[in-house]
This record gives structure tokens, sequence and C-alpha cells, in this order.
């Protein structure tokens, strides 16, 4: 049986709860179509104080610090991965030109470095890597938004 279900380090919780926190008495003070903005394309509005844009930035370091300490799992899943399924381990080699794929080129080196603005991924991914899920935890998402279908 495959499964996708992690458990992570009890700092990461504190993390996720603090970037939390913060993220919902940020969404008081600002839109958060524009701290997503800001997130994924470094965008300013001039109508946003810069102290909040500052704020923004440490809870991106936040983030990246909690992403970070789960990245050793990670990696050490997507290489099993890759050696479980060589042929699609060499596609990706071949791809950059190397002779040995590794969890960056397979996950994206943004994904890896923490610095991806992603809050989840495609099913098939979890099954590459599940401690993935550790990006649920930093959603660049207020719990009062409201979540809709298209």
């Amino acid at each position: 049986m495959i499964t996708t279900e992690v458990a992570f380090s009890r700092s990461t919780w504190r993390k996720s709860k603090e970037f939390c926190t913060a993220l919902h008495d940020l969404a008081q003070r600002m839109p958060m179509e524009l701290v997503r903005l800001y997130v994924t394309e470094g965008v300013r509005t001039p109508r946003v104080r810069i102290d909040y844009y500052d704020r923004i930035d440490e809870l991106r370091e936040l983030r990246r610090e909690a992403l970070l300490a789960e990245m050793r799992h990670v990696e050490a899943q997507a290489e099993s991965w890759l050696e479980e399924h060589p042929d699609e381990a060499a596609r990706i080699a071949a791809e950059y030109r190397r002779t040995q794929a590794t969890p960056e080129m397979l996950l994206g080196t943004a994904v890896v470095n923490g610095e991806s603005p992603a809050f989840g991924f495609p099913p098939d991914t979890y099954l590459i890597a599940p401690s993935l899920r550790v990006y649920e935890l930093f959603m660049w998402y207020d719990e009062n938004e409201r979540w809709t279908r298209n």
C-alpha cells in the first residue's frame, strides 16, 4: 500500500502556527491577492505600506526556514524514487545533460530550496516525495478566504 501521509517536526508545526497567525494579521491590513502578487511576481502596489511588504519578507524567510528543515526528507524520498525508476531517472538526467538525475532536477530548484510559492502539488508528486506536504502548512492564503472551484 502506498501512503502519502507524513509527520513533521514540532519546530515545523510551531513555525507553521506562527506563519498562519502572522498571515491572518496581515490579511486584516491588506488584500491577500496583493500579498500573493508580491510573493509570486515581486510586484509592489503604491497603496500598500512598505512595512507590510517588510512583514511579507519576514514571513517568506520563516516559511523558507521551515521548509528547508524538512527538505532532507523530501530529498531522500526523491532519491529513492529515482532509484526505483531508472528509466525515468535516465530521461531526466539526459534533459539536464548529466549522467545522474538529482532530486533538484526531479522536483525543481525552487521547491528543493524552499523558495517556491507553491502551497501544494499534484497527487503524483506526493507519491514521489510525501514530505512535500509540508508546503501545505505554509499556504499564502488566510483562513477567512473563500475557496472556489472553477
